[in-house]
This record gives C-alpha cells, sequence and structure tokens, in this order.
C-alpha cells in the first residue's frame, strides 16, 4: 500500500516544513525528504521532533527503496543528504548507525577529515563524481538536505 502524504508549512522551533509530498509509506515505514539545508544535528534534531529518526536502513531491501523513492523524489541539483551516523565524541573514523545495514563507502572513505575540516557525519550520495549512492564522511556544520525514517510500529 502507497499513501503519499505532506506537511503543509507547519513550523516547529526554527525548522520550516517543507510543502512538497515528498513521503510515501511502504511496509512499516517511510522515509521523508527533506529538501531543507540543516547541518547534521539540526537534521536529527528535526527528524526526532516528529519522532522520526534520520534515515538508517535495516536491510538490502530498505536501502533499495530508499534509492527509487530518493530517485523519484530528489531534483536533480541535490547530490547528497543527510542519513544517519555519526562519529561525533568518538575516534576518528568509529562510526555508529542506528541500522542494521550499512551501505558501501565511497573509495578512499571514511577519511575522518578533509583538509583541517574534521569529517564525523554520513551523507549518502546519489552521485559522488565517478561512483553512485555511496557513503561519505562530512564535517556536521555543513547545511545539506537530509532524509528522515518514519516507523509505524
Amino acid at each position: 500500500m502507497k499513501l503519499a502524504t505532506s506537511f503543509f508549512g507547519l513550523s516547529l522551533g526554527c525548522f520550516k516544513r517543507s510543502t512538497e509530498p515528498i513521503e510515501e509509506i511502504e511496509q512499516n515505514f517511510t522515509f521523508h525528504f527533506v529538501n531543507q539545508n540543516l547541518k547534521w544535528n539540526d537534521a536529527a534534531e528535526y527528524c526526532d521532533s516528529d519522532g522520526m529518526s534520520l534515515a538508517y536502513f535495516n536491510s538490502q531491501k530498505d536501502f533499495e527503496k530508499y534509492l527509487q523513492m530518493s530517485r523519484e523524489k530528489t531534483p536533480e541539483e541535490i547530490q547528497q543528504r543527510w542519513i544517519d551516523g555519526t562519529s561525533q565524541g568518538r575516534e576518528s573514523k568509529d562510526y555508529k548507525f542506528k541500522g542494521a545495514f550499512i551501505p558501501p563507502w565511497g573509495k578512499y572513505e571514511p577519511s575522518g577529515k578533509f583538509v583541517n575540516e574534521k569529517e564525523e557525519c554520513v551523507a549518502l550520495y546519489t552521485t559522488f563524481g565517478w561512483e553512485k549512492e555511496v557513503l561519505n564522511d562530512m564535517n556536521c556544520e555543513r547545511q545539506q538536505p537530509f532524509a528522515c525514517r518514519q516507523n509505524f510500529d
């Protein structure tokens, strides 16, 4: 069963909700694709404030569904989104993920740093140079779109 819903310009704190129907219910969970640029911690707070979490995957099937929905609902200019995964407060490159399935990292990733910036938060690239649909660690202060996962248990 598929059902499209949307947020209708509701605001919570300083976060503005998207007004586009950009979510789809599949099985007992859905992914919400938010095209607003936020830092990783703010994106996590945005998802948490609605009883969700940054997108994660419990299986290859979850990941494939995310990719399918992302291809359908993501504007071409958006090449990556924050998802669940961080090493904040941990050893460099010691990433913690909520889900049981971790997508592949991009070549030379995780690096833990870029030039002089710490990279402790995870984004999923739909296109990353020559690679597609891989994880990349990034500076958590970078602002970019993100995806949330809502469970219906």
